[in-house]
């Protein structure tokens, strides 16, 4: 019998996973943690048992959960939903694990349990005076799940490049402190994180304007420059397709002088950028939205997406996808994308939002999506997609993207959807031999990576 918590009440394009109430194990400290395991290892030990760990379940598509579903029809709220069941020996609920353990005022560093979200992190903080450097838009993701998948934040860097260190709880039940920076972003095949140490930064406030270019050609030519020229926390691009001269709405965050701080960046970059006056400004003359507004960091990181929206669609209705490519090349990869807009109406139909960009830092950590394999990337922009589609049509749009974007050689968000993640997988094939010795050596059993999944493979291969 499948428990009623576990039916997650979430659009059906995040992949469910329903287990009996006997599977699920919910820890409260690691000393719990780890004696489960222990026993756990000792259960069977001729089987091949399976270990899935859970947070917040924010991830769209999680490669240990996919393609290992099956489907089941379920009532609620009075409507039918098809909701994916995923089987394992033993699912493990990290939300209980959300405790901080200790801060270091004179370091900058603060240990929490895997479990906590950035919003409750973010809040023990600022009591303190204290901030990350940079968060996500969506705050009720944990910290340890955020990592697993290269999730960026809402600032110009991955989550996980603010970690010091991570311990991990292994198969049977040992502790193993991982401080190798190119393994943050862990996949969940390295065991249970069950601890992180993060650094911290003063508090500081952010800045956001927000400007209306007419035309996507205004800005093309600027694109690679952005962060090079001026130093911004961050920004995010809303690139019109309805329109044949693709308006784009630019989200600009820096931070500011004080709490005050209200200037609006009329010269910014020189005035190459912004043409004109204010009232040409989105949140100018006829717009009830501010121009300019300052707040403490995690206010000004607003939901831009329409990702809110979500709830209000039925069941397998909307999906999110997300490539990386060199700021480079960015400007060309777009105009070819807005090609494909042009002519398949789908595109405008599926994305009322738009196409959206946000840049991203480029890193070390071996199973980043912003891995700086050459040495020559500074920084990646990263194109998303919030597609209200059924999954038939989401996957024909994501086909012709990746077919676009080809030429590029794009990585992809490990916790959301593409049409073909063997491609992305072969991409990734000498990361994935690299950290597989590690995986070996603290999880040789595979309690952690399923024999049957896609990810799997990606190893195995």
């Amino acid at each position: 019998m499948i428990s009623s918590e576990c039916l997650l009440n979430f659009n059906q394009s995040i992949r469910f996973l329903a287990h009996s109430e006997e599977s699920i194990f919910r820890p409260r400290s690691l000393n719990e943690l780890r004696s489960k395991m222990k026993s756990f290892a000792m259960l069977e030990t001729n089987k091949q048992k399976v270990v899935h760990v859970l947070g917040q379940r924010c991830s769209f598509q999680f490669s240990q959960a996919h393609p290992l579903k099956t489907s089941v029809s379920y009532q609620i709220h009075n409507q039918e939903q098809m909701i994916s069941t995923v089987n394992c020996d033993l699912l493990i609920d990290m939300r209980l694990m959300n405790k901080v353990v200790k801060l270091n005022l004179k370091s900058m560093e603060i240990t929490v349990e895997a479990g906590i979200t950035y919003s409750e992190l973010i809040a023990y903080l600022a009591f303190h005076g204290l901030a990350l450097a940079d968060i996500s838009a969506y705050t009720e993701v944990t910290v340890g799940g955020a990592s697993a998948t290269g999730t960026h934040g809402s600032g110009n860097q991955i989550l996980s490049q603010q970690f010091v260190s991570m311990d991990v709880v292994t198969g049977m039940g040992e502790i193993y402190k991982l401080d190798d920076a190119k393994m943050f972003t862990h996949l969940g095949v390295l065991g249970i994180v069950a601890t992180v140490t993060l650094r911290c930064v003063k508090m500081f406030y952010l800045k956001q304007s927000v400007y209306l270019l007419e035309r996507w050609s205004l800005l093309k030519p600027l694109l690679s420059e952005m962060f090079r020229d001026v130093e911004i926390f961050s920004s995010m691009l809303r690139i019109n397709l309805d329109n044949s001269q693709h308006p784009v709405l630019m989200y600009i965050r820096k931070i500011a002088s004080g709490k005050d701080d209200q200037f609006h960046e009329r010269d910014y970059m020189g005035g190459k950028l912004v043409r004109g006056d204010v009232a040409r400004n989105y949140g100018g003359i006829g717009s009830n939205e501010k121009t300019t507004f300052t707040d403490n960091y995690w206010n000004v990181i607003a939901d831009h997406s329409t990702l809110s929206q979500r709830n209000l669609l039925g069941a397998g209705k909307y999906f999110h996808a997300e490539y990386f490519l060199p700021i480079d090349c960015g400007g060309e990869a777009i105009d070819r994308l807005l090609l494909i807009a042009h002519e398949f109406p789908m595109f405008c139909e599926a994305l009322p939002s738009g196409i959206k960009c946000r840049f991203v830092k480029s890193d070390r950590q071996l199973m980043s999506p912003c891995y700086n394999a050459d040495g020559t990337t500074d920084y990646f922009l990263a194109i998303q997609f919030s597609l209200y589609a059924n999954e038939s049509i989401a996957k024909q749009i994501l086909v012709k993207v990746e077919a676009a974007l080809g030429d590029f050689h794009p990585t992809t968000h490990w916790g959301k959807i593409c049409a073909n993640p063997a491609e992305f997988y072969r991409l990734y094939k000498e990361r994935f031999r690299t950290m597989d010795q590690l995986r070996q050596v603290i999880d040789p059993h595979d309690y952690f990576i399923d024999h049957r999944s896609c990810l799997y493979e990606a190893f195995s291969g």
